[in-house]
């Protein structure tokens, strides 16, 4: 990739970085006003989950990237270990406070939406530019 495709990509994260919160609030405004406050709390926690593991994957890229010989094994273990992690604490959420609580599967998956549709996007423009 190029800098201006990586640049233009880094630009699109912090977008997506600052619409999860304003999407958070909206939903948790609009599911309170409907008499579901837990679900926009879940919903929330949902997309604070997507950010913590968005961040976790950065941090793992960026060392990893800068090991001599990197291993590939312990870089699968460590993304596996992670995912795992996160699955359980969201299925912990869900099934804690069901059935409001599966809002928080909504959260991870809106989140990673809208991290796939930035970055389609920025591939896209690469691929025309």
């Amino acid at each position: 990739m190029s800098r201006p495709a990586l640049a233009d990509a880094g630009r699109r994260y912090r977008l997506v970085l600052i619409a999860c919160p304003v999407a958070g609030l909206t939903g948790l405004i609009v599911l309170s006003v409907l008499g579901y406050p837990v679900a926009g709390i879940a919903l929330c926690a949902g997309l604070f989950m997507g950010f913590i593991n968005s961040r976790m994957v950065i941090a793992q890229a960026a060392k990893f990237t800068q090991m001599e010989n990197p291993d590939k094994r312990a870089l699968a273990f460590g993304v596996l270990q992670r995912l795992g992690a996160l699955t359980a604490i969201a299925f912990l959420i869900a099934f804690a406070f069901r059935p409001q609580g599966f809002a928080v599967l909504i959260g991870l998956a809106l989140f990673q939406l809208l991290m796939m549709g930035s970055t389609a996007s920025a591939m896209v423009r690469q691929l025309r530019g």
